[in-house]
C-alpha cells in the first residue's frame, strides 16, 4: 500500500487553454527577445554594488538583471528584495506618502522619458486591475550571502529618450543614484525580435 496516488485523468474538456497572461505580467511567450548592449554598475560603495545587465528587448517591454554585490560575506544584510519587502510588509499595509522608508530597504526603479516610472516597492499593485503606467514585475532571481540577481520585466516599451535607471539604499551609504541610457538603442532592437510561430 502507497500513501501518495496518482490524480485521476484528466476529462478532455477539462483541458481549456490558458489565456494569455497580460501583457504587464512579463514578455511575450510567442517571441525571442532581442540582446541590448546595456551593462553598467549604477552604484558603488566600498563594501556594496548594484550592477544592471542582461537588457533584451522585445516588442512591448523589456527584461533584465539587476544585482546587489557585497565586498565580503554579511549575514546582517539581506540581499533578497522579496525576503526584504515582506520582512517591511508593515509598508504595504499602512502606505501613504507619510510612511517612512526603513534604511534597510534596497530601493529600485525606473523612469521613462514621458515621466512615467516604475518601483520595486509598488510591484503587487500590478496584479490589480489594468496598469495605468510603467510595471516592474520581478521575473525570479537568486543567489548567496554575497551576490543576489534579480530578473525584471519593465513594461510597457519605453518610448524615445532617455529611460533611467534608480536605486537608493541608506543603510549601505547608496544616497539617490540615476543613470540614464538612449531608449532607442532598446527600440531598435525590439523591432529585430523573432517570433517563435505566426
Amino acid at each position: 500500500m502507497t500513501f501518495f496516488e496518482p490524480p485521476p485523468p484528466v476529462e478532455p474538456n477539462e483541458r481549456d487553454e490558458r489565456p494569455p497572461s497580460p501583457p504587464w505580467y512579463g514578455p511575450p511567450e510567442n517571441v525571442i527577445g532581442r540582446a541590448v548592449p546595456i551593462d553598467f554598475v549604477l552604484a558603488r560603495t566600498e563594501m556594496v554594488a548594484v550592477a544592471v545587465w542582461g537588457v533584451a528587448a522585445f516588442p512591448t517591454g523589456i527584461t533584465f538583471s539587476v544585482a546587489t554585490v557585497l565586498k565580503g560575506s554579511n549575514q546582517d544584510i539581506d540581499l533578497d528584495p522579496d525576503m526584504s519587502m515582506h520582512r517591511h510588509s508593515r509598508l504595504r499595509r499602512t502606505g501613504g506618502a507619510d510612511a517612512a522608508l526603513p534604511d534597510d530597504l534596497f530601493r529600485f526603479g525606473v523612469q521613462l522619458a514621458n515621466g512615467a516610472k516604475a518601483t520595486n516597492l509598488t510591484t503587487g499593485l500590478m496584479l490589480q486591475g489594468t496598469p495605468t503606467g510603467a510595471v516592474l514585475m520581478p521575473r525570479g532571481g537568486g543567489g548567496s550571502d554575497r551576490i543576489w540577481r534579480q530578473g525584471w520585466w519593465l513594461w510597457p516599451l519605453p518610448p524615445e529618450g532617455p529611460l533611467a535607471f534608480v536605486c537608493e539604499w541608506p543603510a549601505q551609504g547608496i544616497a539617490l543614484t540615476r543613470y540614464e541610457v538612449d531608449a532607442r538603442t532598446i527600440r531598435d532592437a525590439a523591432r529585430e525580435a523573432q517570433s517563435i510561430w505566426d
